[in-house]
């Protein structure tokens, strides 16, 4: 794992065409993981929202909408690149009221304890130093009994999926996406970030390791990606 400052300055030298290597690349079906995700926080219907590794911010901007109860919403993100891309979206979508992003680290996050009903990452807990450790501080702003949500990429053991899709984020993704950005060796790092990443069972683990309960998760477009929840500690949150 590259230390933080390098994560940052990779992320801030794609901001400005993340968005659109994410729709190309992902063929638009990033926009239907983040409104299943968006549908399971809906039934939850929390006030208080916290979107971690908040990028350009469309994960937040998929949830408010479902979300109607929820009077904050806050990203928080270590590239100032992408909190620009996120605050100019939610600006000219009518959400800027709503909706705050700040620079700030999962692993050492500038909110008092229990300060959100729901905390969610997309696509983000892949590169944090130490997902235990960002889990306790997750756990720590999370009130009492409060959901975690994590979509990231993952495993697909689905024929043909186990094989193509290895090609594809070896051969087609880097090239594709350096094109777009210019940055290519910032798309081989997501090609050899997925590739390394824990499995479904051991992620779920490691989430629990770092003191989640009721880790499950649900695999989106035959394990491409996979949503994963958990409880914090305490009684859970139940629909209003």
């Amino acid at each position: 794992m590259p230390p933080r400052r390098q994560i940052r300055a990779m992320f801030e030298s794609i901001s400005g065409r993340y968005d659109l290597g994410n729709r190309v690349l992902s063929l638009g079906i990033d926009r239907r993981w983040r409104r299943y995700v968006s549908l399971q926080i809906a039934k939850l219907h929390p006030c208080t929202v916290l979107d971690l590794c908040c990028g350009s911010g469309d994960l937040a901007l998929s949830v408010l909408p479902a979300v109607p109860e929820a009077t904050r919403c806050v990203g928080i993100d270590l590239a100032e690149g992408m909190l620009s891309q996120a605050r100019s979206k939610a600006e000219k979508r009518g959400h800027a009221h709503h909706l705050a992003f700040l620079a700030g680290d999962i692993e050492n996050m500038p909110f008092p304890d229990h300060a959100f009903d729901v905390a969610m990452v997309g696509f983000g807990i892949r590169n944090v130093e130490s997902i235990p450790n960002a889990i306790r501080e997750v756990i720590r702003v999370l009130r009492p009994g409060g959901t975690f949500f994590s979509l990231e990429f993952s495993k697909t053991n689905s024929f043909p999926l186990k094989y193509l899709y290895p090609f594809y984020l070896h051969h087609v993704l880097p090239r594709v996406g350096g094109w777009i950005s210019g940055e290519p060796g910032a798309y081989r790092y997501l090609a050899e970030s997925i590739t390394a990443f824990p499995d479904q069972p051991s992620l779920a683990s490691a989430f629990e390791a770092g003191g989640l309960q009721d880790v499950h998760w649900t695999n989106l477009s035959g394990g491409i990606v996979a949503v994963h929840v958990g409880r914090a500690p305490g009684a859970a949150l139940q629909g209003r």
